[in-house]
C-alpha cells in the first residue's frame, strides 16, 4: 500500500457461472498514538446491480432516442402500424428504444372497470381502518 491511506479496486468475478462485480477495499488500522500501522482492514462488497445500472445508463446515452418520424397509431387499440403488421405500442417502443414497460391501472380506469371496489380511491383512511 506504500504511502496511500486507503486501496480501493473494482473487478469482475465468475460466480456461480455469472458475472459479479466486487469492490474490495484495504485501510490501514491504527491503534497506537503514533499513527503507525498495526493491520490492514480489508472488505469485499457485491456491486454488480451498481455496475449493472451504470453499463444500462451508459447503453442508454449512446443511442438516440428520438423517434425521427410521424408514427401511426390506431385511435382505439394504440396499436402501432408497421411495414409487416400492427404491433402493440409497447413492442414497437421497445424494439426501438431501450427501454421496458410495466403495467398498472390508473385510478379513472379503477373506476371506470371495478366500480365496486373503486370506493378506496375516494376516502383511502376511512377502507384502511375499516379492515382493521
Amino acid at each position: 500500500m506504500g504511502n496511500n491511506q486507503h486501496y480501493t479496486v473494482e473487478y469482475p468475478i465468475d460466480w456461480i457461472g455469472k458475472t459479479t462485480w466486487v469492490l474490495s477495499e484495504a485501510h490501514p488500522f491504527n491503534t497506537s498514538n503514533d499513527h503507525t500501522t498495526q493491520g490492514i482492514v480489508i472488505s469485499f462488497t457485491d456491486i454488480t446491480r451498481y455496475i449493472q445500472r451504470i453499463n444500462r445508463l451508459e447503453r442508454a446515452l449512446a443511442h438516440d432516442h428520438s423517434l425521427q418520424e410521424l408514427i401511426p397509431i390506431c385511435a382505439v387499440c394504440k396499436h402501432v402500424r408497421t411495414a409487416e403488421e400492427w404491433e402493440p405500442v409497447e413492442s414497437y417502443l421497445e424494439s426501438r428504444m431501450t427501454i421496458e414497460f410495466t403495467h398498472d391501472i390508473c385510478p379513472a380506469c379503477i373506476r371506470q372497470l371495478y366500480p365496486k371496489y373503486s370506493s378506496i380511491l375516494d376516502n383511502p383512511q376511512t377502507s384502511s381502518n375499516n379492515s382493521k
